[in-house]
C-alpha cells in the first residue's frame, strides 16, 4: 500500500470563515429585521424563476462543442470579459434602447447625457 502525506497550504488557514451567499443572506435578514417598515428589492444573486430561453441554450451548446476542441478551447477569459462580448451586450441591451454607452475598464467620467456601463 502506498501512503502519501499531504501538507495543507498555510494560506488556507488565513481565510476568513464564510461564503458569499450565506453572508449576503445574513446581511439581508439583519437589515430586514432592523427596518421592517422598508420594502427591500433584492438585486443579488438568487434562484431563477424561468427556464433558459432557447437562444441561450443553443449558444451554450455551440460554445461547449467549440470548447471541446484544441482550436476552440479558450480557458479563462480576461478579467473584465471579452471585449467582443461586452460590445454585443452594450449594443443589444443598451444602445438598441437609445442609451449612449461608454465601455471602460474601471475609471469613468459621466456627464448628464452619457450613461457609463462598466463591464
Amino acid at each position: 500500500m502506498f501512503l502519501k502525506v499531504v501538507q495543507v497550504n498555510e494560506n488556507y488557514l488565513k481565510l476568513k470563515a464564510g461564503y458569499l451567499f450565506p453572508e449576503i443572506s445574513k446581511r439581508v435578514n439583519l437589515h430586514s429585521q432592523k427596518n421592517n417598515s422598508s420594502t427591500l428589492i433584492k438585486l443579488g444573486i438568487g434562484d431563477v424563476t424561468e427556464p433558459l430561453p432557447g437562444a441561450c441554450v443553443d449558444a451554450m451548446q455551440k460554445a461547449l462543442v467549440e470548447m471541446s476542441t484544441i482550436k476552440g478551447f479558450k480557458g479563462y477569459g480576461p478579467e473584465q470579459g471579452y471585449l467582443w462580448l461586452r460590445e454585443k451586450i452594450s449594443e443589444n441591451e443598451f444602445i438598441s434602447r437609445g442609451c449612449e454607452i461608454v465601455l471602460m475598464r474601471s475609471l469613468f467620467q459621466m456627464d448628464l447625457n452619457v450613461i457609463a456601463v462598466i463591464f
